[in-house]
């Protein structure tokens, strides 16, 4: 699978580390990890980041701004607690975010809940009694997990929530923990760069299943960029021989809840759609897998559409030509291969037998 979710009941620090040695992060209190991510009308791959505490050194000019903000304000750090207060700042900060976002900060942490799972803990930032700050982390036995840092927008020329990633990371070095993870970074995606301004970080490889010098990474083995290649091939092909294609966004490709028939359900964000209105309420699509390393042309079958489900994915600015929104479930591979010419091969005889239908 290429997301994976776990819904924990309990979760002690060492294990806390163990996820996030394995590319998983928190959201609420589920803890996932996975391969791709559908934002603003395109799909990319998140790249899971942790910082080495040990080996971390701070910058002259980022001590500096650490020393200018800790004299001009306030800064507490302890277990968190969810006020009225920080319900107010988290609207500022939610206001900042097109999309989907929690409506609440309750919500944001604790998914409903009314227990918190993880060993969370916060970083204040005060002007006098006003509160302006706050970020939200959870404890490992060994590491640290950056979650969520807000801000007031009255304030935004201090970069408070720079700084209280940098306060996070000098809080796990003062307890002498091994890492810190800030979450991910997107490649062409520079929303979340702020993040590598700490510092040198490694990266989690899905194929190795190791931590990497992000330095060194290839943006051309990314989950996305390798998918979004393999397609281009097969439609380059398909256009040369002037097949009727057309690749489409699925945002649906990891909200499957039937897991007794999950395989069968279209699993990859991105495939092409061939003879696009064939067998009525049914189309014939083309995937790539990227585990097999084979394309795979197949029938599916199309069912309830997604807004029924998901209604607040409309606020996503989805492309709504290039996107698909029905559940795809298959009903039987046509031929599957390494070899883009044989699922041209099949395409071609599929659509001779339609024109034969037609004469006849």
């Amino acid at each position: 699978m290429l997301t994976k979710t776990h819904y924990p009941e309990n979760l002690l620090p060492n294990q806390l580390d163990e996820y996030l040695a394995k590319g998983w992060f928190r959201m609420g209190q589920m803890i996932f990890t996975c391969h791709f991510l559908c934002l603003q009308g395109d799909v990319y791959s998140p790249i899971w980041m942790r910082l080495s505490l040990a080996q971390h050194t701070f910058s002259k000019r980022m001590r500096k701004r650490m020393r200018q903000i800790e004299t001009r304000f306030r800064i507490e750090v302890k277990p968190a607690e969810i006020n009225e207060t920080k319900e107010q700042l988290y609207q500022h900060h939610r206001s900042r975010f097109a999309g989907f976002i929690s409506e609440t900060l309750a919500e944001s942490l604790l998914d409903f809940s009314t227990k918190n799972i993880y060993q969370t803990h916060e970083i204040n930032v005060f002007d006098g009694e006003k509160l302006i700050a706050v970020s939200f982390f959870d404890m490992g036995q060994k590491s640290i997990a950056s979650i969520l840092g807000m801000f007031h927008p009255d304030y935004a020329q201090y970069s408070l929530g720079f700084y209280t990633m940098m306060a996070e990371v000098k809080y796990g070095q003062e307890l002498g923990l091994d890492y810190y993870y800030p979450g991910y970074v997107v490649h062409n995606y520079p929303k979340f760069d702020y993040k590598l301004r700490i510092g040198e970080m490694e990266y989690f490889d899905f194929d190795s299943q190791d931590w990497l010098p992000f330095a060194d990474m290839d943006s051309n083995r990314l989950p996305a960029v390798a998918l979004k290649a393999r397609l281009q091939k097969m439609q380059t092909l398909l256009d040369a021989f002037d097949i009727d294609n057309h690749r489409l966004m699925y945002p649906l490709y990891d909200k499957v809840t039937d897991h007794d028939h999950q395989e069968a359900f279209m699993n990859y964000p991105l495939f092409v759609a061939c003879h696009y209105h064939y067998l009525n309420d049914r189309i014939i699509a083309i995937e790539y897998d990227l585990t097999l390393e084979t394309y795979r042309l197949s029938v599916y079958s199309r069912l309830d559409n997604l807004f029924y489900f998901f209604p607040f994915m409309i606020d996503e600015n989805y492309d709504m030509g290039n996107t698909y929104f029905d559940y795809l479930i298959r009903d039987y591979i046509i031929v599957e291969s390494d070899l883009p010419e044989m699922i041209l091969y099949a395409l071609e005889s599929i659509h001779h037998e339609k024109v034969n239908q037609k004469d006849t």
